[in-house]
């Protein structure tokens, strides 16, 4: 293979990596291990925090209510950036919660448990 093609695909690579939001964390001594945000999120987590905060509007179990629609199978419609975002930055009736009420973490949570509705 061309030296071109190699350092071309291996700088594609790079920036797709970078592109993902891909971040090395620790595993132990001297091991390093890439994950992703959503990676480091807690479905566990996610739960406790939706109930506490999304469940009024949306429904116990993501089935939506009265003001919220419906969250299950978001898996289908939408990716996971595309939920994180629409709880970060979300459009009227459904309040702005991040970073005053819900920390990066929270939110990471949160697109993970609705992810698995």
């Amino acid at each position: 293979m061309p030296r071109f093609v190699v350092v071309v695909s291996a700088l594609l690579t790079v920036a797709a990596l970078c592109a993902c939001g891909s971040h090395t964390a620790t595993a132990g001594p001297g091991a390093a291990v890439t994950a992703t945000p959503l990676e480091s999120a807690s479905v566990g987590r996610g739960r406790a925090v939706f109930a506490a905060r999304c469940a009024t509007c949306h429904g116990a179990a993501g089935e939506g209510a009265q003001i919220g629609p419906p969250l299950r199978g978001e898996l289908r419609r939408r990716t996971p950036a595309f939920v994180t975002d629409a709880i970060a930055n979300p459009s009227p009736p459904m309040p702005k919660l991040v970073p005053a009420q819900l920390s990066q973490q929270d939110l990471l949570d949160v697109t993970a448990f609705v992810e698995q509705l």
